[in-house]
């Protein structure tokens, strides 16, 4: 594969379901929001909070766990909708060889 190849964004396909590809970015960089938030809400806890240092430490803790289990569910759901695209891409793309090659036979017949 070449190294600017991505599947994501290959040919006429690109511009076909809009709506679609930008929830599934919106969705993408929700979950890149939230991880920053945790780890910045962490940071905060773990510095500022008025509780003895275990405690601040185990809900810094807590919420970089929170954060990260976001992330991953957010981010596995955007790569659904990535997928979806895909294999719409590719349905189209096997639809339409099946159609040219329909087209030869009978062309041939002829």
């Amino acid at each position: 594969m070449p190294p600017n190849w991505d599947r994501r964004r290959q040919g006429n396909d690109r511009e076909r379901y809009p709506a679609l590809r930008l929830y599934a970015k919106m969705i993408n960089l929700t979950g890149f929001a939230g991880l920053v938030v945790g780890v910045i809400f962490a940071v905060l806890v773990l510095l500022f909070a008025e509780e003895p240092l275990l405690d601040r430490v185990a809900h810094s803790a807590m919420a970089l766990g929170a954060a990260g289990a976001y992330f991953i569910v957010v981010r596995a759901a955007a790569e659904i909708f990535f997928l979806l695209l895909d294999v719409a891409r590719n349905l189209n793309a096997t639809r339409d060889l099946v159609e040219k090659q329909m087209a030869s036979r009978r062309g041939k017949q002829s």
